[in-house]
């Protein structure tokens, strides 16, 4: 950026921030971030959740926590500590029979809205889609044309359920989506 001239650089974000009171400056708004040196380090504008909310932006959040204490027991993290391996988030899945509580949402949703379910390992998509009609399932291990026809019949709401192993979060828009549901616990501090 140096060579081209560039002075600065404004970036838009949905990194969460935390208060920082520890400095001489008193409360101070933070980036979370898990990078020892991260691009963006200042913050010149924040926007919360309930404005956002308030102005239309965004949908109301309802959070509905299935996790017992005694299922996180077998979440172990990765050798970088940055989140769960993939076989404890699997076992944590199976273990709190997290399948089942999906499956009472699902039931409960009308029939004009849709949903996004997250699921920790690719056993869990074909688990899922047995239980529901009219619902498509998507994973890194499918070839990228049915991966495409996947996702493009959710946008266009042939399928009224997707259900996905981590390929479709972080930049995946569906405007009309009407629930969420992410069974794949996380040490993010960006979800």
């Amino acid at each position: 950026l140096k060579q081209l001239g560039i002075k600065s650089v404004v970036g838009l974000t949905a990194t969460p921030i935390h208060t920082d009171s520890s400095g001489q400056d008193g409360s101070v708004a933070r980036i979370m971030t898990q990078i020892k040196n991260p691009f963006f380090t200042d913050i010149c504008y924040v926007v919360s959740a309930e404005k956002m909310i308030e102005n239309g932006y965004w949908s109301k959040i309802h959070y509905h926590d299935v996790y017992k204490e005694e299922g996180e027991q077998h979440l172990k993290l990765t050798t970088n500590g940055s989140d769960y391996t993939d076989e404890s988030r699997e076992t944590t899945f199976n273990e709190m029979n997290l399948a089942e509580e999906v499956k009472k949402f699902l039931l409960r949703m009308p029939d004009n809205e849709n949903a996004l379910v997250f699921v920790p390992s690719i056993n869990n998509p074909e688990e899922q889609l047995s239980i529901f009609t009219g619902s498509v399932g998507i994973d890194s291990k499918m070839g990228p044309k049915l991966r495409d026809d996947s996702t493009k019949g959710f946008l266009e709401n042939k399928y009224k359920i997707m259900i996905s192993v981590s390929s479709l979060n972080v930049g995946f828009d569906k405007p009309d989506l009407s629930l969420l549901i992410d069974c794949s616990p996380t040490n993010s501090v960006r979800i």
